[in-house]
């Protein structure tokens, strides 16, 4: 959504590839998330996983991984 600034809603509906019936979801979701925050949400995910599989540290119980993950997301 955010690199498609400038696009009318029917080509952004149309180059996403969703049913239109979500795009108000689409809109609210980029309204909230910056790009820059997007990024750290990608990259907490990807070091939730390696955590979840002991990579790097001793594997944590999943809800203490869970609480992590939707903490550091809300921030």
């Amino acid at each position: 959504m955010h690199y498609l600034s400038g696009k009318s809603d029917s080509e952004k509906i149309q180059a996403l590839k969703i049913n239109p019936y979500f795009f108000k979801d689409y809109q609210s979701a980029a309204r909230n998330y910056s790009i820059t925050k997007l990024k750290l949400v990608i990259q907490t995910i990807l070091e939730m996983d390696m955590k979840s599989k002991g990579v790097g540290v001793r594997r944590p119980p999943d809800a203490e991984l869970y609480k992590e993950l939707i903490v550091k997301i809300i921030r």
